[in-house]
């Protein structure tokens, strides 16, 4: 799962994608930064479970919105399975 926000007020952007690791934990994916510049920030931070992923980026979305931030974009990723996946 990937979303997406901008904020058109000041050119800032935010990204944050949830994913499974090849152990089978979960963990987030966040980058933000300024468009137009190269320069960006990048952070990840495991979490215990998709469920608790989930929550966070309820907290994330709430607190990008509260800063002026808009979703602009949802994806989400297929997940490769053990029987697709190619050596």
């Amino acid at each position: 799962m990937l979303l997406q926000w901008r904020n058109k007020h000041n050119a800032r952007y935010y990204t944050v994608s949830l994913q499974q690791d090849l152990f089978g934990g979960w963990a987030l994916s966040l980058f933000w930064g300024k468009e137009g510049v190269r320069s960006k920030r990048v952070a990840h931070q495991p979490v215990d479970s998709e469920k608790d992923g989930l929550l966070a980026i309820r907290r994330i979305s709430e607190r990008r919105e509260a800063h002026g931030y808009e979703l602009v974009d949802v994806s989400f990723l297929p997940a490769i399975s053990k029987t697709t996946a190619r050596p």
